[in-house]
């Protein structure tokens, strides 16, 4: 058993200690590499070899192209979250005004049914004058409205000739 504070930087032991996983650095003309080994606390793995320059400038070219696609990559990871983020609130507000819209068109289309119901439930109770505003729109609708307004206009018509048939009888 050999002591490493001499060959294994304090900041390699740190970040050795912290990540459990080999950790490589070069000192000038050597690349050096340190690990722990496997459920042993004070067990490490130290190799060193001797480099040329070139080498070495290269690995450290080679370890700067692979931070900066892992660089990249991270940054694509997160723009593609905030477009789906983006996507999906844009989808919630298109969904919500596509029910905004169709509650309008429904109570456009129901309100006209709900003052037929209505003037129809005051003529039973024989109040022979109510009447439904007529929508200029030639639909289904207006032909009832149009429809219903004759009739209880016919029904008073005909309730009056009779009152005045019995006043005069």
């Amino acid at each position: 058993e050999r002591r490493t504070d001499n060959l294994v930087p304090a900041n390699i032991v740190a970040g050795l200690k912290a990540a459990r996983q080999t950790m490589f650095w070069d000192s000038g003309d050597r690349i050096q590499a340190v690990r722990q080994f496997p459920d042993q606390a004070d067990l490490y793995l130290y190799a060193s070899k001797v480099a040329d320059p070139n080498s070495l400038a290269i690995a450290k070219r080679a370890t700067a192209v692979l931070k900066s696609y892992d660089d990249l990559r991270e940054r694509s990871q997160n723009l593609q979250l905030q477009f789906n983020i983006a996507l999906f609130i844009l989808t919630l507000a298109i969904v919500g005004a596509a029910v905004v819209i169709a509650l309008n068109v429904a109570d456009r289309l129901v309100e006209p049914v709900g003052k037929l119901v209505d003037a129809s439930r005051r003529v039973t109770a024989g109040d022979l004058s109510a009447r439904v505003p007529v929508s200029s729109a030639r639909d289904e609708v207006g032909t009832l409205s149009h429809a219903f307004n004759r009739m209880t206009g016919q029904l008073e018509r005909q309730r009056q000739e009779l009152v005045d048939a019995n006043a005069q009888i």
